[in-house]
Protein backbone atom coordinates (compact mmCIF):
# COMPACT_ATOMS: atom_id res chain seq x y z
CA UNK A 1 0.00 0.00 0.00
CA UNK A 2 2.50 2.50 0.97
CA UNK A 3 4.78 1.75 -2.09
CA UNK A 4 1.75 3.25 -4.14
CA UNK A 5 2.35 6.43 -2.62
CA UNK A 6 5.77 6.11 -3.34
CA UNK A 7 5.05 6.25 -6.70
CA UNK A 8 2.41 9.17 -6.72
CA UNK A 9 5.40 11.20 -5.10
CA UNK A 10 7.60 10.16 -8.58
CA UNK A 11 4.50 10.74 -10.66
CA UNK A 12 4.66 14.53 -9.00
CA UNK A 13 8.49 14.78 -9.62
CA UNK A 14 7.75 14.06 -13.16
CA UNK A 15 4.97 17.06 -13.66
CA UNK A 16 7.71 18.63 -12.44
CA UNK A 17 10.33 18.60 -14.09
CA UNK A 18 12.05 20.63 -16.46
CA UNK A 19 11.65 20.36 -20.37
CA UNK A 20 15.03 21.48 -20.99
CA UNK A 21 16.25 18.14 -22.25
CA UNK A 22 12.59 17.26 -23.55
CA UNK A 23 12.54 16.40 -27.54
CA UNK A 24 9.68 18.96 -28.31
CA UNK A 25 11.26 21.64 -26.59
CA UNK A 26 10.87 23.85 -28.84
CA UNK A 27 7.33 23.24 -30.08
CA UNK A 28 6.24 23.70 -26.19
CA UNK A 29 7.33 27.09 -26.08
CA UNK A 30 5.98 27.84 -29.45
CA UNK A 31 2.18 27.29 -28.40
CA UNK A 32 3.06 28.49 -25.03
CA UNK A 33 4.13 32.16 -26.20
CA UNK A 34 0.84 31.99 -28.29
CA UNK A 35 -1.00 31.66 -25.22
CA UNK A 36 0.91 33.94 -23.22
CA UNK A 37 2.18 36.77 -25.54
CA UNK A 38 -1.30 38.38 -25.03
CA UNK A 39 -1.43 38.57 -21.20
CA UNK A 40 1.51 40.77 -21.29
CA UNK A 41 2.44 39.55 -17.85
CA UNK A 42 5.65 38.49 -16.44
CA UNK A 43 6.66 35.44 -18.94
CA UNK A 44 9.67 33.88 -17.78
CA UNK A 45 7.93 31.82 -14.69
CA UNK A 46 4.21 31.49 -17.01
CA UNK A 47 6.40 29.97 -19.80
CA UNK A 48 7.68 27.65 -17.25
CA UNK A 49 4.84 26.21 -16.11
CA UNK A 50 3.23 26.02 -19.71
CA UNK A 51 5.48 24.24 -20.99
CA UNK A 52 5.34 21.21 -18.35
CA UNK A 53 1.92 21.30 -18.88
CA UNK A 54 1.86 21.07 -22.61
CA UNK A 55 4.45 18.36 -21.72
CA UNK A 56 1.95 16.82 -19.43
CA UNK A 57 -1.21 16.56 -21.28
CA UNK A 58 1.26 14.65 -23.90
CA UNK A 59 -0.92 15.54 -26.74
CA UNK A 60 2.38 16.56 -29.11
CA UNK A 61 4.29 12.88 -28.31
CA UNK A 62 4.27 10.43 -31.38
CA UNK A 63 2.96 7.82 -28.64
CA UNK A 64 -0.62 7.84 -28.44
CA UNK A 65 -0.67 6.71 -24.65
CA UNK A 66 0.86 9.44 -23.32
CA UNK A 67 -2.21 12.05 -23.93
CA UNK A 68 -4.39 9.40 -22.94
CA UNK A 69 -5.80 9.85 -19.11
CA UNK A 70 -6.90 7.50 -16.50
CA UNK A 71 -9.40 9.27 -14.24
CA UNK A 72 -6.46 8.81 -10.84
CA UNK A 73 -3.74 9.98 -13.84
CA UNK A 74 -6.33 13.27 -14.69
CA UNK A 75 -6.87 13.64 -11.06
CA UNK A 76 -3.57 14.22 -10.05
CA UNK A 77 -2.47 16.28 -13.14
CA UNK A 78 -5.35 18.54 -12.10
CA UNK A 79 -3.91 19.16 -8.80
CA UNK A 80 -0.54 19.73 -9.64
CA UNK A 81 -1.83 22.27 -12.45
CA UNK A 82 -3.82 23.83 -9.81
CA UNK A 83 -1.01 23.58 -6.72
CA UNK A 84 1.27 25.61 -9.34
CA UNK A 85 -0.88 27.66 -10.60
CA UNK A 86 -1.80 29.19 -6.63
CA UNK A 87 2.03 29.36 -5.98
CA UNK A 88 3.06 30.65 -8.70
CA UNK A 89 0.22 33.17 -9.44
CA UNK A 90 -0.26 31.70 -13.29
CA UNK A 91 -3.21 33.29 -14.94
CA UNK A 92 -5.90 30.57 -15.06
CA UNK A 93 -6.25 31.44 -18.68
CA UNK A 94 -2.54 29.54 -19.34
CA UNK A 95 -4.54 26.73 -17.92
CA UNK A 96 -7.32 26.74 -19.87
CA UNK A 97 -5.26 27.44 -23.08
CA UNK A 98 -3.43 24.47 -22.63
CA UNK A 99 -6.62 21.93 -21.96
CA UNK A 100 -8.29 23.63 -24.87
CA UNK A 101 -5.36 23.17 -26.87
CA UNK A 102 -5.27 19.19 -25.69
CA UNK A 103 -9.08 18.70 -26.99
CA UNK A 104 -8.22 20.25 -30.13
CA UNK A 105 -5.16 18.14 -31.02
CA UNK A 106 -6.41 15.02 -29.79
CA UNK A 107 -10.03 15.22 -31.48
CA UNK A 108 -8.00 16.38 -35.00
CA UNK A 109 -6.78 12.94 -34.62
CA UNK A 110 -9.71 11.59 -34.68
CA UNK A 111 -9.71 10.06 -30.93
CA UNK A 112 -11.23 10.96 -28.07
CA UNK A 113 -9.87 13.41 -25.04
CA UNK A 114 -9.90 12.23 -21.83
CA UNK A 115 -9.02 14.89 -19.59
CA UNK A 116 -10.39 17.98 -18.97
CA UNK A 117 -9.74 21.32 -16.52
CA UNK A 118 -10.93 21.33 -12.67
CA UNK A 119 -12.14 24.55 -12.27
CA UNK A 120 -11.70 24.09 -8.22
CA UNK A 121 -12.10 28.33 -7.74
CA UNK A 122 -15.34 28.07 -9.29
CA UNK A 123 -16.92 24.78 -7.75
CA UNK A 124 -15.91 25.57 -4.22
CA UNK A 125 -15.33 27.76 -1.53
CA UNK A 126 -11.84 27.74 -0.09
CA UNK A 127 -10.91 25.06 -2.76
CA UNK A 128 -7.60 24.35 -0.67
CA UNK A 129 -9.41 23.66 2.46
CA UNK A 130 -11.90 21.09 0.04
CA UNK A 131 -8.56 19.55 -1.06
CA UNK A 132 -7.38 18.81 2.98
CA UNK A 133 -10.50 17.45 3.72
CA UNK A 134 -10.17 15.10 0.53
CA UNK A 135 -6.42 13.84 2.20
CA UNK A 136 -8.40 12.81 4.99
CA UNK A 137 -11.08 10.84 3.02
CA UNK A 138 -8.36 9.24 0.86
CA UNK A 139 -6.25 8.31 3.12
CA UNK A 140 -8.90 6.96 6.11
CA UNK A 141 -7.34 3.39 5.38
CA UNK A 142 -3.88 4.66 6.18
CA UNK A 143 -5.33 6.69 9.18
CA UNK A 144 -6.87 3.97 10.48
CA UNK A 145 -3.94 1.41 10.72
CA UNK A 146 -2.07 4.34 11.96
CA UNK A 147 -4.64 4.88 15.35
CA UNK A 148 -4.87 1.51 16.01
CA UNK A 149 -0.61 0.87 15.80
CA UNK A 150 1.73 2.21 18.54
CA UNK A 151 2.09 4.90 20.13
CA UNK A 152 4.97 6.88 17.96
CA UNK A 153 6.25 10.20 16.05
CA UNK A 154 3.66 9.36 13.27
CA UNK A 155 0.60 8.31 15.34
CA UNK A 156 0.90 11.50 17.24
CA UNK A 157 1.73 13.34 13.82
CA UNK A 158 -1.17 11.55 12.27
CA UNK A 159 -3.30 12.64 15.77
CA UNK A 160 -2.65 16.26 15.07
CA UNK A 161 -3.56 16.05 11.33
CA UNK A 162 -6.92 15.15 11.73
CA UNK A 163 -7.21 17.25 14.86
CA UNK A 164 -6.60 20.35 12.03
CA UNK A 165 -9.08 18.65 9.66
CA UNK A 166 -11.67 18.86 12.26
CA UNK A 167 -11.19 22.10 12.71
CA UNK A 168 -11.06 23.05 8.97
CA UNK A 169 -15.02 20.92 8.62
CA UNK A 170 -16.28 22.79 11.67
CA UNK A 171 -14.97 26.71 9.62
CA UNK A 172 -16.47 25.65 6.18
CA UNK A 173 -19.98 24.12 8.16
CA UNK A 174 -20.00 26.92 10.04
CA UNK A 175 -19.21 29.75 7.20
CA UNK A 176 -20.74 27.74 4.02
CA UNK A 177 -23.37 24.90 5.01
CA UNK A 178 -25.82 26.08 7.79
CA UNK A 179 -28.86 25.43 7.57
CA UNK A 180 -29.93 28.69 5.98
CA UNK A 181 -27.09 28.98 3.61
CA UNK A 182 -26.58 25.64 2.71
CA UNK A 183 -28.32 25.92 -1.10
CA UNK A 184 -26.09 28.83 -1.78
CA UNK A 185 -22.97 26.61 -2.03
CA UNK A 186 -24.23 23.19 -3.03
CA UNK A 187 -20.98 21.10 -4.20
CA UNK A 188 -18.95 22.57 -0.95
CA UNK A 189 -21.62 21.53 1.47
CA UNK A 190 -21.78 18.36 -0.48
CA UNK A 191 -18.00 17.51 -0.14
CA UNK A 192 -18.57 18.32 3.54
CA UNK A 193 -21.71 16.24 4.04
CA UNK A 194 -19.16 13.02 2.04
CA UNK A 195 -16.46 14.10 4.86
CA UNK A 196 -18.69 14.05 7.34
CA UNK A 197 -19.72 10.38 6.47
CA UNK A 198 -16.48 8.99 5.98
CA UNK A 199 -15.21 10.51 9.42
CA UNK A 200 -18.11 8.77 10.93
CA UNK A 201 -16.73 5.87 9.80
CA UNK A 202 -13.65 6.28 11.41
CA UNK A 203 -15.22 7.10 14.82
CA UNK A 204 -17.74 4.41 14.92
CA UNK A 205 -14.49 1.81 15.59
CA UNK A 206 -14.60 1.46 19.47
CA UNK A 207 -10.39 1.37 19.24
CA UNK A 208 -10.29 4.55 17.31
CA UNK A 209 -13.40 6.30 18.73
CA UNK A 210 -11.40 8.00 21.86
CA UNK A 211 -8.27 9.25 20.07
CA UNK A 212 -10.23 11.77 17.65
CA UNK A 213 -12.52 14.66 17.85
CA UNK A 214 -15.90 14.79 17.73
CA UNK A 215 -18.06 16.71 14.44
CA UNK A 216 -20.66 16.98 16.60
CA UNK A 217 -19.64 18.50 20.14
CA UNK A 218 -16.45 19.32 21.81
CA UNK A 219 -14.21 16.55 23.02
CA UNK A 220 -10.99 16.79 24.58
CA UNK A 221 -8.24 14.09 23.39
CA UNK A 222 -4.90 14.04 25.22
CA UNK A 223 -2.86 10.73 24.33
CA UNK A 224 -0.04 10.12 27.00
CA UNK A 225 2.44 9.66 24.83
CA UNK A 226 2.04 12.81 22.39
CA UNK A 227 1.90 15.74 25.00
CA UNK A 228 5.75 16.56 22.79
CA UNK A 229 7.67 15.24 20.25
CA UNK A 230 9.85 13.58 22.13
CA UNK A 231 8.01 11.44 23.98
CA UNK A 232 6.00 8.09 22.87
CA UNK A 233 5.20 5.44 25.02
CA UNK A 234 2.09 4.66 26.73
CA UNK A 235 -1.30 6.12 26.42
CA UNK A 236 -4.12 7.98 28.14
CA UNK A 237 -7.34 10.07 27.04
CA UNK A 238 -9.52 12.55 28.47
CA UNK A 239 -12.92 13.84 26.72
CA UNK A 240 -16.05 15.66 27.11
CA UNK A 241 -18.94 14.11 25.56
CA UNK A 242 -22.22 11.52 26.09
CA UNK A 243 -22.15 8.71 26.45
CA UNK A 244 -23.13 6.98 23.01
CA UNK A 245 -24.93 3.64 22.82
CA UNK A 246 -22.48 0.95 21.32
CA UNK A 247 -22.33 0.51 17.41
CA UNK A 248 -21.85 -2.19 15.07
CA UNK A 249 -18.46 -2.87 13.46
CA UNK A 250 -18.31 -0.83 10.38
CA UNK A 251 -18.57 -1.77 6.91
CA UNK A 252 -15.18 -0.95 5.02
CA UNK A 253 -15.97 1.64 2.15
CA UNK A 254 -16.38 0.21 -1.79
CA UNK A 255 -14.39 1.37 -4.36
CA UNK A 256 -16.15 3.58 -6.98
CA UNK A 257 -14.46 4.12 -9.83
CA UNK A 258 -16.74 6.40 -12.09
CA UNK A 259 -14.99 9.77 -12.68
CA UNK A 260 -17.16 12.89 -13.38
CA UNK A 261 -15.34 15.20 -14.75
CA UNK A 262 -16.73 18.16 -14.08
CA UNK A 263 -16.76 17.32 -9.79
CA UNK A 264 -12.88 15.94 -9.48
CA UNK A 265 -13.37 15.28 -5.73
CA UNK A 266 -16.36 13.02 -5.39
CA UNK A 267 -19.91 13.92 -3.96
CA UNK A 268 -19.97 10.32 -2.44
CA UNK A 269 -18.14 8.26 0.25
CA UNK A 270 -17.23 5.55 -1.26
CA UNK A 271 -15.94 7.31 -4.62
CA UNK A 272 -13.59 9.67 -2.39
CA UNK A 273 -12.43 6.76 0.19
CA UNK A 274 -11.65 4.31 -3.33
CA UNK A 275 -7.92 3.22 -3.43
CA UNK A 276 -5.12 5.02 -1.30
CA UNK A 277 -3.26 5.68 -5.04
CA UNK A 278 -6.34 7.79 -6.05
CA UNK A 279 -6.54 10.90 -4.37
CA UNK A 280 -3.12 10.24 -1.77
CA UNK A 281 -1.22 12.08 -4.33
CA UNK A 282 -2.89 14.89 -2.75
CA UNK A 283 -0.49 14.33 0.17
CA UNK A 284 2.48 14.48 -1.59
CA UNK A 285 1.39 17.78 -4.12
CA UNK A 286 0.50 19.57 -1.05
CA UNK A 287 3.79 19.05 1.23
CA UNK A 288 6.14 19.89 -2.41
CA UNK A 289 4.51 22.63 -3.80
CA UNK A 290 1.38 24.01 -2.10
CA UNK A 291 2.82 27.27 -0.62
CA UNK A 292 -0.94 28.30 0.74
CA UNK A 293 -1.04 25.22 3.64
CA UNK A 294 1.03 26.74 6.56
CA UNK A 295 4.45 24.91 7.42
CA UNK A 296 3.71 23.30 10.00
CA UNK A 297 0.50 21.41 8.37
CA UNK A 298 2.79 20.16 5.43
CA UNK A 299 5.02 18.92 8.12
CA UNK A 300 2.63 17.14 9.88
CA UNK A 301 1.15 15.91 6.46
CA UNK A 302 4.91 14.52 5.73
CA UNK A 303 5.42 13.43 9.09
CA UNK A 304 1.77 11.30 9.01
CA UNK A 305 2.21 9.81 5.76
CA UNK A 306 5.63 10.43 3.74
CA UNK A 307 7.40 9.09 6.77
CA UNK A 308 5.57 5.86 7.26
CA UNK A 309 6.14 5.51 3.43
CA UNK A 310 9.66 5.87 3.47
CA UNK A 311 10.42 3.58 6.87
Amino acid sequence: MYSLLKDIWTTYDAFDKDVENDTNRNKYISVCRYFIDPLNEEKEQHEKFCTKLIRNLGHYSDKPESYKFTPMKCNNLNNWAYNSMKKYSIPEKILTSCFDDYKFIVERRKQTPNCFYYEYDKTYKEPMKIIMLNIFESNIHIIKNILEGEIDSVHCSCQKFIENIVNIYKHMKNNYCSNDIVGINPKTCQQLTSFAGSYQYLYNYATIRDKIPSLEYEKHVNIHGCESDNSHQGRSHTEIHPKQKPVESPRAPQLNENNDSNNPISPTASTALGTVAGASSLLALLYKVNANIHLNMKTIIYNCFYTAIIH
